[in-house]
């Protein structure tokens, strides 16, 4: 997270205090720069990782697969569709 603001501490840096998304947008691109993308999801878009983690969380990975493949063929898998 590059971001640093020069405190009152005697040449001290600290770092600057982010609004919650935009640390996590720090952090994502901290370890995607570090380690490079993962293939780890097997989604077609980043909205559809979002459906998908959403889904999985009450949910077997059998019954998420099986729901985005409807939402797909619904032509519904999006925000507009949703």
């Amino acid at each position: 997270m590059g971001s640093h603001a020069r405190g009152s501490g005697g040449g001290r840096t600290r770092k600057a205090i982010l609004p919650p998304a935009k640390r996590i947008q720090a952090v994502f691109g901290d370890l995607r720069g570090t380690y490079g993308p993962q293939h780890w999801w097997p989604a077609r878009t980043p909205f559809e990782v979002a459906v998908g983690a959403v889904l999985t969380q009450n949910t077997a990975w059998t019954n998420v697969e099986r729901a985005i493949r409807n939402l797909r063929a619904a032509r519904a898998l999006s925000l507009r569709g949703m």
